[in-house]
C-alpha cells in the first residue's frame, strides 16, 4: 500500500469499526493522541505500520463477528412467533 493510500484506508477502517464519531473511542482504544489520529486521517502524517496492522486485525475480528451474526440470519432458525433480543430467543405465547 502506498503512503497516499494509507490515510483513506485508515479513515475507512476507523469509520467501519467506530462509526462517524470515531475519534474519541479510537484514541482511547489505541492510546493515541487525538491530534495524531486526525493527522493520520487527513493525510498530513504517515500512519505507522504497527497501527495499520492492528487495524487490519481489528477489521478481521469485526468481520468474523459479522459473519457469525449473518449466519444466524441465514439459518432462519427463529420461528415466526418468537422474539429475539440480547442474545437469546424468547417464544411468543398468546394468553
Amino acid at each position: 500500500m502506498t503512503e497516499e493510500q494509507r490515510s483513506p484506508v485508515f479513515l475507512a477502517a476507523v469509520r467501519i469499526l467506530y462509526g462517524e464519531a470515531w475519534l474519541r473511542a479510537f484514541c482511547r482504544d489505541f492510546d493515541v493522541a487525538r491530534r495524531t489520529a486526525r493527522r493520520w486521517a487527513d493525510g498530513s502524517a504517515y500512519v505507522p505500520d504497527g497501527i495499520m496492522a492492528e487495524m487490519e486485525q481489528a477489521l478481521r475480528d469485526h468481520g468474523q463477528k459479522l459473519d457469525a451474526l449473518l449466519d444466524h440470519f441465514a439459518a432462519e432458525q427463529t420461528p415466526q412467533n418468537a422474539t429475539v433480543g440480547f442474545g437469546f430467543i424468547t417464544p411468543f405465547t398468546e394468553e
